[in-house]
């Protein structure tokens, strides 16, 4: 014998084991999960836990336009070819809930939105496993310049930025190498459809 645990055993139900876990629910109703060679608890969760559904709500359009509203940070997925690549970032929802606003130092991310204008964004509002919401917001990439046409839409996206305090530092940013940026594009996503999902847990 390699190990024990006094009083944890099931005084009925048959201890599983699978994949180097045993699993035993104990007396009191409650689900460990043990490293089967050394005797380490993994985890351990009630039955009247496991027991409880979670519930998943499709969420409308302007629900989506509230989470993103709501958020500040998110992830940013555009591709080349048959290569996705997603990236941290951050954005400010434009009043009227039709466009991000954004701003990033010269990249792969620019160079690739530049060649494919098609993303998507998405953010969450994590509370637990079972207590949650996620956004999926797909859109276009449109760079705004410094000409005088697109002086209407750059002073919108101040105004945005401005909203949070030291909003530029991500601009001022050095690489690990030592190597700094010097150029910093401003831009939006054009948002042409929204789907989200919101779980709770059944009562």
């Amino acid at each position: 014998m390699n190990w024990s645990r006094p009083a944890r055993g099931p005084f009925i139900p048959t201890p599983l084991v699978y994949q180097g876990i045993l699993y035993v629910l104990a007396n009191n109703s409650v689900l460990n999960a043990y490293e089967a060679g050394t005797g380490a608890l993994l985890w351990a969760i009630s039955s009247s836990t496991l027991q409880l559904p979670m519930l998943i709500h499709e969420l409308t359009a302007d629900e989506c336009r509230a989470v993103l509203g709501r958020a500040t940070y998110g992830r940013l997925g555009c591709a080349r070819g048959d290569q996705p690549y997603v990236v941290p970032f951050i954005f400010h929802l434009h009043p009227a809930g039709t466009c991000v606003y954004s701003f990033s130092t010269l990249g792969q991310k620019i160079d690739w939105m530049r060649e494919n204008p098609k993303v998507c964004i998405e953010v969450d509002e994590m509370v637990d496993q079972f207590n949650w919401t996620s956004v999926l917001a797909f859109g276009r990439y449109e760079e705004i310049s410094d000409a005088r046409h697109d002086e209407d839409l750059r002073r919108q996206a101040t105004a945005l930025f401005e909203h949070r305090a030291n909003w530029w530092f991500p601009a001022l940013g050095k690489l690990a190498s030592g190597e700094e940026h010097h150029s910093t594009v401003v831009y939006r996503i054009l948002i042409d459809r929204l789907s989200g999902r919101r779980a709770t847990r059944a009562s």
